[in-house]
C-alpha cells in the first residue's frame, strides 16, 4: 500500500486518486515484497504518478496503455530533459504489472529477432513449462537475466554453454551493494534458475 512508502496523507491521497492510483497501491505491494528501499520506491511511484497525469492530459485509458504510448511519454520526457536513469526501465516494469493484473492486454507474440532475445524466450518457456511459474514470477526474473546476458556478451555471439558461475559471481559484486537485501536475494534466485534451465540448441 502507498501508506508504507508515504508518510503524508496528501501524498497518498494525491496519487491514490491518479487514474493508475489503484495500480499504484499494488504496485507498491509488489516493490514492498521484493525488498526495494523505501526512497526507490517512493521515488518510482512518484514518477508513476506523472505519467498518470500525462494519460488524462493525453486522454488516454489505463486500458490503452501499450509500448507505443510507452515510448511517447518517455520521449516527451527525454526532449524536456527531465527524464532520469532508470525511469525507462520503472514504467516497463509497471506495464509488466499492469499485464500480470489483467489491466491492459499483452502485446502480440514477435519472432525473436536477436539471439538475445531469443535465448530469453527459451528461458521463459523454461520457467512456465517445467518450472510452472506464475507471470508475476517471470516479470521479476527477467529483467536480472536480460541486463546479465546483456553485460555479459554485449553484442556478441551468445555461447550460453560457456556461462560460469563466475560469471554470476562478478555481476553479484557489481550490483548487488545497490539493491536491497531482498531484491539481491531474488536476483540470485533468479541466477539460479537460469543455470538450471537446459541449454537451448546451437
Amino acid at each position: 500500500m502507498l501508506e508504507q512508502f508515504f508518510s503524508d496523507p496528501a501524498a497518498v491521497e494525491r496519487l491514490g486518486g491518479e487514474p493508475l492510483g489503484p495500480h499504484l497501491r499494488s504496485f507498491a505491494t509488489r516493490l514492498e515484497g521484493l525488498g526495494y528501499a523505501a526512497s526507490t520506491a517512493r521515488s518510482q511511484i512518484e514518477f508513476l504518478g506523472e505519467l498518470g497525469q500525462w494519460l488524462t492530459k493525453n486522454t488516454i485509458t489505463v486500458a490503452g496503455i501499450d509500448e507505443r504510448i510507452v515510448d511517447a511519454f518517455l520521449g516527451e520526457r527525454r526532449r524536456q530533459g527531465r527524464l532520469r536513469r532508470g525511469q525507462p526501465c520503472t514504467v516497463r516494469r509497471f506495464v509488466d504489472h499492469l499485464r500480470s493484473v489483467g489491466a491492459v492486454g499483452s502485446p502480440e507474440r514477435k519472432i525473436p529477432d536477436t539471439p538475445l532475445a531469443a535465448l530469453e524466450e527459451h528461458y521463459e518457456r523454461y520457467l512456465k513449462s517445467e518450472r510452472g511459474l506464475t507471470k508475476a514470477t517471470l516479470i521479476s526474473y527477467l529483467p536480472f537475466v536480460h541486463r546479465f546476458l546483456l553485460e555479459r556478451f554485449g553484442g556478441r555471439e551468445l555461447r550460453f554453454r560457456q556461462l560460469a558461475q563466475s560469471d554470476i559471481s562478478s555481476f553479484l559484486l557489481r550490483h548487488a551493494h545497490s539493491m536491497s537485501p531482498g531484491t539481491a536475494k531474488l536476483m540470485v534466485t533468479a541466477f539460479r534458475s537460469f543455470f538450471q534451465s537446459p541449454a537451448p540448441a546451437t
